[in-house]
């Protein structure tokens, strides 16, 4: 599973990693595939986990593992309709840990994050980096606070590149068509040689 490494000031999960680039923060290109365990994955991706949850069924959680998978698809194939994966009001809030250890923050809504996105598609650059991202297994959960007044399904799922990782935390409400979207994002992108060597500085 790979992640799309984005380039510019801000975006989802992708458009974080160039963050880090744009920062120069150099990172070790150790590759995430030492650290994931293939078979188990596979065994996690294919086992249905059954939810306990009083305000969402098996199928939406079948629909929320579904919209992750068309996220990974679009995201890959640079297409647009990755935007319309995201409620219309959605807020999508991306950090960089810097060197020193604090997180700057950046606060967009839909349409900004569309108009990002789709700069980040045309780069080159970061087109020829596909092959470097990694999407980890999602976690799929009740929300333990509701979001806007209304319950939500927690996603939390994990990407690297050869220059970051990330962790990011989407949550999912139904579309007014009953469609499972992302309702809000929060993602913080950090130097896998800061975590690494943080404690020698």
């Amino acid at each position: 599973m790979k992640i799309v490494l984005r380039k510019g000031a801000v975006a989802a999960l992708s458009i974080a990693f160039s963050l880090v680039s744009c920062a120069s923060l150099i990172v070790s290109p150790s590759a995430l595939a030492s650290q994931r365990q293939p078979k188990e994955q596979k065994t996690k991706e294919h086992k249905t986990k059954e939810h306990k949850s009083k305000d969402f069924s098996a199928q939406d959680f079948a629909d929320a593992q579904r919209l992750f998978d068309q996220y990974k698809k679009y995201d890959l194939s640079n297409d647009m309709k990755l935007v319309e994966l995201y409620a219309p009001e959605a807020t999508i809030e991306l950090g960089v840990e810097r060197e020193r250890g604090d997180v700057r923050w950046q606060k967009l809504n839909r349409d900004c994050f569309a108009k990002e996105v789709a700069t980040s598609f045309k780069d080159e650059h970061l087109n020829s980096l596909k092959n470097e991202e990694t999407f980890s297994v999602p976690s799929f959960k009740e929300a333990k606070h509701p979001l806007n007044g209304k319950p939500a399904i927690e996603v939390v799922f994990h990407g690297t590149s050869g220059h970051a990782s990330i962790k990011v935390t989407w949550h999912l409400q139904p579309g007014v068509g009953g469609a499972m979207l992302i309702a809000s994002e929060r993602s913080v992108t950090y130097s896998k040689r800061a975590k690494m060597h943080g404690s020698c500085k």
